[in-house]
């Protein structure tokens, strides 16, 4: 018994009922090429959502800075809780920025050379 691979296209002809078409019935080089390109998908999606976290980070430090600047009179506690929340916002981002770069880094030794890198 032979399993066939097929795309299929689905179509939603009514509420909870779907038609289903087959358009292609893939080669083993179709399912590799599938499979090649969603691993490119799925590494391209962590690099970016890597990249999310140190922007989300960043903007964290802004509008911690934005409050920051409109205070009006400090004692020791609130000195010492903004040097808290100060230093736990920059760990942050700098802890998710040193991800996103090994992260890049380890991606980039993957790739073959090529003439656009040497």
């Amino acid at each position: 018994m032979t399993i066939e691979k097929v795309l299929v296209a689905d179509h939603l002809v009514e509420p909870h009922h779907h038609q289903f078409e087959n358009i292609k019935t893939l080669s083993d080089d179709d399912i590799n090429n599938i499979n090649t390109a969603s691993k490119h998908i799925a590494s391209f999606n962590l690099s970016y959502s890597l990249f999310e976290i140190c922007t989300e980070n960043y903007f964290s430090i802004e509008e911690y800075y934005a409050r920051l600047i409109r205070l009006r009179g400090f004692n020791l506690k609130v000195t010492h809780d903004i040097q808290v929340r100060w230093n736990t916002l920059i760990l942050n981002y700098l802890s998710s920025f040193r991800s996103f770069v090994d992260h890049q880094e380890s991606a980039f030794k993957k790739t073959k050379p090529s003439r656009q890198f040497g």
